[in-house]
């Protein structure tokens, strides 16, 4: 008996232990940023589960989530987390297209465009008729003003997918760039007639009327 009641009380004072090991007080839990907490908690599983491991247990939470969760990245360290999840991912599985697009957004948010780019190209190639690709690389060549190319993918973009609202809009403001105005009104036209309520295409569209001289046309808009 005693040597029972000795070893449930050693297996609690490990409980206790780990326990102790792995908790942080809420206050120092508060000040951590989002990506802090992440590098925590994934290495925690790493060490307990493996790389594969971890990346199971996000796909676990996206699936109990209804899907993978809201891509947004609002600042660098954002940005650099969502790199090293990426990278994480695609190592253990090169094949996997939307982590090299996110991966790729996250490149191009810190301005490393050419790696960027590079990812968009790998989507492309595992996925060719994938329009969300061509589109990302179309925004990746605008940042870098090679205006040329950006036309160029978002036009793929939306002749895969022909009510493509954002690949309309972003053309538009490209060829208002290029004081392509008749081509500038087409894309505006076609994206409020996909979202009529598309605020910003309203104004681009005002604003290429009113240097065409068809005032007009201004106040019909």
């Amino acid at each position: 008996v005693k040597q029972i009641q000795d070893g449930r009380t050693a297996r609690k004072a490990e409980e206790r232990a780990r326990a102790k090991r792995f908790a942080a007080p809420q206050s120092e839990i508060r000040d951590m940023t989002d990506t802090e907490v992440y590098e925590i908690g994934s290495q925690v599983l790493v060490n307990k589960l493996g790389v594969a491991g971890l990346i199971r247990f996000i796909r676990i939470c996206q699936e109990l989530n209804g899907g993978t969760p809201r891509f947004v990245i609002e600042n660098r360290e954002d940005a650099e987390g969502y790199i090293k999840l990426c990278t994480a991912t695609l190592t253990l599985n090169p094949k996997m297209v939307e982590d090299y697009i996110k991966r790729g957004n996250a490149y191009s948010y810190i301005g490393e465009h050419d790696k960027a780019m590079a990812d968009y190209d790998q989507a492309i190639k595992l996925k060719p008729n994938y329009a969300k690709a061509y589109y990302n690389r179309g925004n990746a060549y605008r940042d870098k003003v090679d205006f040329d190319q950006a036309i160029a993918d978002y036009t793929k973009a939306i002749e895969l997918k022909p009510d493509y609202v954002e690949a309309y809009y972003n053309r538009g403001k490209l060829y208002v760039e290029r004081y392509a105005y008749d081509k500038a009104i087409e894309d505006f036209s076609a994206v409020i007639k996909l979202d009529p309520e598309h605020a910003e295409a309203y104004n681009y569209r005002t604003t290429v009327y009113r240097d065409k001289g068809e005032y007009g046309k201004i106040v019909e808009n």
